[in-house]
């Protein structure tokens, strides 16, 4: 279907979009990603690939919504990125790609929930991606993108300890 080809290649023109300070067009541009991904899902629930595109679409709205200051919105996109990739997970749960999207999503759902002054939920959601990252890691060692993603986890975990103060 093209129509997904057509929301994935909206990917770039948001990142520069953003990159460029004109955060309101890309979250414009995001939103009709969610829209888009969201209707494509819609005609074909079981699709994976849909459901991630979907996941991906909701992250890049909740970086676009936390860039403009408007944290509660963003840490609801990231949310929803969490759901979506959750149920991932739960229909494969072999699949180190959905696993990694999970350490990711659950990372930028801490990076919110910080931003938006909630230490204790960010802290659970770091906790959450941390061990995951981890388990990924211990799997395939040589794994490049997991361990990325598990620093980025570990750093906001310690974020998270020093707002709450616990760190």
């Amino acid at each position: 279907d093209y129509r997904a080809e057509l929301y994935a290649a909206l990917s770039p023109l948001r990142i520069a979009l953003a990159e460029s300070g004109r955060i309101d067009s890309a979250i414009a541009v995001s939103r009709r990603m969610v829209e888009g991904n969201g209707a494509l899902l819609r005609d074909d629930p079981r699709n994976a690939i849909l459901r991630r595109n979907l996941a991906v679409s909701y992250r890049a709205l909740g970086r676009d919504l936390g860039s403009a200051g408007r944290a509660a919105d963003a840490v609801e996109a990231q949310r929803r990125s969490v759901a979506l990739t959750d149920s991932l997970v739960a229909t494969d749960p072999a699949s180190g790609g959905h696993r990694a999207d999970r350490v990711f999503a659950l990372t930028l759902l801490g990076d919110a929930e910080l931003a938006a002054g909630d230490a204790r939920a960010a802290l659970a959601s770091y906790r959450r991606a941390a061990p995951l990252g981890e388990a990924i890691l211990r799997a395939d060692p040589d794994s490049g993108s997991p361990l990325d993603r598990l620093v980025l986890a570990r750093a906001g975990l310690g974020d998270a300890l020093a707002a709450a103060g616990d760190g």
